[in-house]
C-alpha cells in the first residue's frame, strides 16, 4: 500500500468514527432532552466516551504517516 493510499485510508476511517460519535452524540442529547430532571438517573454515556477517545490515535496516525512518508511532488499526487 502507498503511503497516499494509507492516509486516504486513515481519514476514511477517521470520517467514519466521526459519523459514529456523532450520532451517539446526538442519541445521548436525545435522551437527556427526553429524561425526565427530577428522576435524578444517570445517562450512560461510556459508548460515547469511547468513541472519543478512539478518534485522537487515528488522527494521530494519519498525520504522522503524512508527515513522515516520501510523499511525490504536488503535482503528482492523487489527491
Amino acid at each position: 500500500m502507498t503511503p497516499e493510499q494509507t492516509v486516504a485510508d486513515l481519514l476514511e476511517r477517521l470520517m467514519s468514527q466521526m459519523g459514529e460519535v456523532l450520532k451517539e452524540q446526538q442519541d445521548v442529547e436525545r435522551m437527556r432532552n427526553s429524561a425526565d430532571p427530577y428522576r435524578g438517573y444517570m445517562i450512560d454515556t461510556s459508548r460515547l466516551d469511547r468513541l472519543r477517545a478512539e478518534l485522537a490515535p487515528t488522527f494521530i496516525r494519519a498525520v504522522k504517516t503524512a508527515l513522515t512518508c516520501d510523499m511525490p511532488p504536488e503535482e503528482d499526487r492523487m489527491w
